[in-house]
């Protein structure tokens, strides 16, 4: 009976090293070339991407709505997958002449899966970021002077591809301090705003403001002419300029207030299209 398991274990052991041979003699070329052929193409996807990502440098204006560059999570991860691309560029440069062995088929195989996860960061990266300078950018409310349409810290899209807004858009703006607004444009160009009462004329035609009624039809805020709760009041809206107003009437600094006046036509970075919950912010804080 021993010797029977004796010699089952002897004959395990020669049909392991016969194993071990053959993997050894086995030629994996082709599979290698085939990892490391699809490897050079996650090394160009890195690099294309980071290409990307400084042209959209040559385009500043958005870039205080880059919450992707501005993080310092991102930035880490892009930082490393750079490195790591930089050290498997290396490697491939250096191991030309490779042995078709098993070990190196495993390894090559090993690397490209790791890259397969690598290479998302800088695609995710330069997608957000090319949006960001060109399409669309994402902002933060600060304040109430737009409620009941838009709260304070709510999160919103802004389109920049149009920057010729329309009545009743709600658009972002820079003012002379660096920090940025949101209004809804009233007024365009060369529009005559009257306000009567409550009630908003622009050439003479009646503008509807359902956006800040209740259900019950009565408007939420009361819209005077300024801060010493004047009635009736005119506005020219010269050249190139727009007038604007908050919904939150009674509580907004907009175009009836010196402090800001009419929003010059270069100054208007995009109209918002919707608000959402920016779980990456949330997250990121």
């Amino acid at each position: 009976m021993e010797m029977d398991k004796n010699e089952d274990t002897i004959e395990s052991e020669i049909e392991q090293i016969e194993l071990d041979e053959s993997l050894e003699i086995e030629d994996y070329s082709d599979s290698i070339l085939l990892y490391r052929k699809k490897l050079r193409i996650r090394l160009l996807i890195i690099f294309i991407s980071t290409l990307f990502i400084i042209f959209t440098r040559a385009f500043p204006k958005y870039s205080d709505f880059d919450v992707i560059l501005q993080s310092d999570l991102f930035l880490a991860m892009f930082t490393l997958a750079i490195i790591l691309s930089v050290a498997c560029f290396l490697y491939v440069s250096n191991t030309k002449d490779f042995k078709p062995t098993y070990a190196n088929n495993m390894l090559n195989k090993r690397i490209l899966e790791l890259f397969d996860l690598i290479s998302i960061v800088p695609v995710f990266i330069a997608i957000i970021t090319m949006s960001n300078a060109f399409l669309l950018s994402p902002a933060t409310v600060d304040g109430a002077s737009m409620e009941p349409s838009y709260f304070d810290l709510e999160d919103v899209i802004f389109e920049h591809v149009n920057l010729k807004p329309d009545y009743l858009d709600v658009v972002i703006f820079r003012v002379s301090d660096g920090s940025y607004w949101i209004k809804r444009v009233i007024g365009l160009p060369g529009d005559t705003v009257i306000i009567d009462h409550n009630e908003i004329f622009v050439n003479g035609i009646k503008i509807d403001q359902s956006f800040i009624q209740a259900e019950d039809g009565s408007m939420l805020s009361y819209t005077y002419c300024n801060n010493a709760h004047e009635l009736v009041c005119e506005f020219q809206v010269p050249d190139k300029y727009y007038f604007v107003l908050g919904d939150n009437r009674e509580h907004s600094t907009d175009s009836r207030s010196d402090l800001l006046g009419y929003v010059r036509e270069d100054n208007i970075y995009g109209k918002v299209i919707f608000k959402y919950n920016n779980l990456i912010r949330n997250f990121l804080k």
